[in-house]
């Protein structure tokens, strides 16, 4: 059997003071339990053996209430306790998960479908409950409480605690057997669930591309295997869980019937046991099984959690490979390099290693930017990216430029550290751009790129997310004209409270493309990247964006992904990709001259009409 996840051990670790309130009530709870078996046996035994009347059993009456109370009240307590266990360890592993999934790098957050990752931060977290909530409380009532019943069993009759002993062990060893072959069907069921989500999800927000490519059908049976494959791992665990059940009952049952055979010998036959002990020990046998037929129940409840946060841990670690970047030797060459993210030296927080944000203040004044012998692949054998040497002056114009996949959107998530290099460095103010706190940067930059995304909300909200602060709605109003989207809002019912859907449903591509930007002048970035958002756009809402462009290119530097001659022409900086690599970079006259690729390309957009 696998050693208890690691996750759950630090969690269990949090939980000590509750652990140790569980231990308590637990002893307590044992003591309750002979001591009610003792005054009910008393009490019957005065009855039928001595014929006494109410006044004669008055006194053990009332004993037996309050003990019959108490134990109800710490069963009750135990029970919160867990619920609170619960609660707290949910509570902790979702915030975890979340940590995870927010503060990833850009490539760990396209790896996957979203509706998995949902499943496992809801559904896998939630299976967690049943271990804190059912297995801890009954592991430790186990523990403690039956080595006390078989105490009391010995002190009455040495032999029938021999059989109680002796067919204990029974219980536990069927619970491991079952629990070994339920923590992988457990896991199995997590991962069908995700797989199931994961599907769906990317089924529904994708419907739209389905219906116009005709692939409705064999996306719909692709969600009907993934539910049955659910549906099948689902009844394996509830097959195992009713096997366990019956084969714990016919055990217990089995232990009773002989105990109680042994004690009817005795009393009847040999007449070496009075009616007082044995009628106890009858009443503590049901109680003992009880508490190792619980714990064997939920013991199985435990192993299926135990699998549900074993996903959820491995969503944790997957960091390992993905998230640290290891230095380039020396004489590697970049296209022969891999790439780990998250190894480049960065603050998490300000006051952290690395450089406090107040030192990137620069009062909204656009930075120096340089690239120094970047280098970067996705995957090992993937794309990769190597860029030697470009200066960025501030509030120039850069256009970077080359023909589909040669690294153009990917050198600009690295200009916006969205990436890191696996090499090299992007220098701001001389500073490479992995020394400053991640926040820091992101305050300075706006990246606006052909698909921005809108969130459920109001046309106000969409606009004021833009900021890094408390904005009036005189403020917004002012970006929004600026953006050239007033007349919009004009239209709508409730003007700036117009409810926008998800993903800007109800905009078309163009006023999305303006939303973006009026967020952008509400926050006025001192750099601002623009990722082809003209694309697909008709000629009369390119220039409105252009126009938009233009405007907040005045204080800013701007450097764009671009394809029209206009942008490419009146750049101070052009930078060509070619297959992954900055060949040069120079202003639109100087690669002509000197860079026939450039040249050529420059002339097909011509005869092709894109001015």
């Amino acid at each position: 059997m696998k050693r208890k996840s690691g996750l759950l051990r630090s969690q269990i670790s949090e939980l000590r003071i509750c652990l140790a309130w569980l231990g308590v009530l637990s002893l307590a709870l044992g003591a309750a339990i002979v001591g009610q078996a003792a005054l009910f046996a008393e009490i019957v035994e005065r009855i039928l053996a001595e014929g006494a009347v109410f006044q004669g059993i008055f006194a053990p009456l009332a004993a037996l209430a309050a003990v019959m109370t108490l134990r109800v009240l710490l069963s009750h307590g135990n029970g919160r306790l867990g619920l609170h266990m619960a609660a707290e360890a949910k509570t902790s592993l979702r915030a975890k998960v979340l940590r995870k999934l927010t503060g990833g790098t850009l490539q760990a957050a396209l790896d996957g479908r979203a509706g998995g990752k949902v499943s496992l931060t809801l559904d896998a977290v939630d299976e967690a409950d049943s271990y804190f909530s059912q297995y801890v409380p009954r592991m430790m009532e186990t523990v403690l409480i039956p080595p006390i019943l078989l105490v009391a069993v010995f002190t009455q009759h040495a032999f029938s605690g021999l059989i109680m002993l002796l067919t204990a062990p029974f219980i536990p060893i069927f619970m491991v057997l079952i629990g070994m072959q339920t923590r992988k069907k457990s896991e199995d069921k997590v991962e069908q669930l995700a797989v199931f989500s994961g599907t769906f999800l990317d089924s529904l927000q994708g419907l739209a591309t389905l219906k116009l490519f005709g692939r409705t059908e064999e996306r719909q049976r692709e969600i009907e295997r993934s539910s049955l494959g659910f549906r099948d791992a689902t009844m394996g665990i509830l097959r195992v869980a009713f096997t366990n059940s019956l084969m714990l009952e016919l055990i217990v049952m089995l232990s009773i019937g002989l105990l109680a055979l042994e004690l009817a010998l005795r009393l009847l036959v040999y007449r070496s046991l009075a009616f007082g002990p044995a009628f106890f020990i009858l009443l503590l046998a049901p109680e003992f099984y009880s508490l190792l037929k619980n714990m064997g129940t939920a013991f199985h409840s435990g192993r299926t959690a135990m699998g549900a946060v074993r996903k959820v841990e491995e969503l944790l670690e997957e960091s390992a490979m993905g998230q640290e970047n290891e230095a380039v030797d020396s004489g590697a060459s970049p296209r022969d390099a891999e790439v780990r993210y998250g190894g480049t030296s960065r603050p998490e927080r300000s006051g952290q290693a690395g450089f406090p944000a107040d030192e990137m203040a620069w009062n909204r004044e656009p930075p120096l930017i340089e690239l120094r012998q970047l280098c970067f692949r996705y995957k090992p054998g993937g794309f990769a990216l190597a860029a030697d040497t470009a200066s960025i002056a501030p509030r120039s114009r850069v256009a970077i430029v080359g023909s589909s996949g040669s690294g153009k959107t990917t050198l600009l998530h690295l200009i916006a550290g969205l990436l890191r290099p696996l090499s090299g460095a992007v220098l701001v103010n001389g500073r490479p751009l992995a020394d400053y706190a991640e926040e820091t940067w992101y305050r300075h930059i706006g990246y606006i790129t052909q698909h921005p995304y809108i969130f459920a909300g109001t046309f106000a909200e969409n606009v004021a997310i833009g900021a890094d602060r408390e904005v009036s709605r005189a403020e917004i109003a002012d970006a929004v004209g600026q953006a050239e989207l007033t007349g919009l809002a004009a239209e709508w019912e409730y003007g700036y409270d117009t409810m926008v859907g998800e993903g800007g449903r109800g905009l078309s591509g163009g006023e999305k493309q303006r939303l973006a930007l009026a967020r952008a002048f509400l926050k006025r970035p001192s750099v601002i990247l623009f990722d082809e958002p003209t694309v697909g756009l008709d000629l009369s809402t390119e220039r409105i964006l252009q126009r938009s462009m233009d405007e907040l290119a005045k204080q800013a530097t701007m450097i764009t992904v671009a394809h029209r001659l206009y942008t490419i022409r009146h750049a101070d900086l052009i930078l060509y990709m070619e297959n992954g690599v900055l060949l040069d970079s120079g202003r639109h006259e100087e690669l002509m001259r000197r860079l026939p690729q450039y040249a050529e390309m420059v002339e097909v957009q011509r005869k092709g009409g894109l001015q």
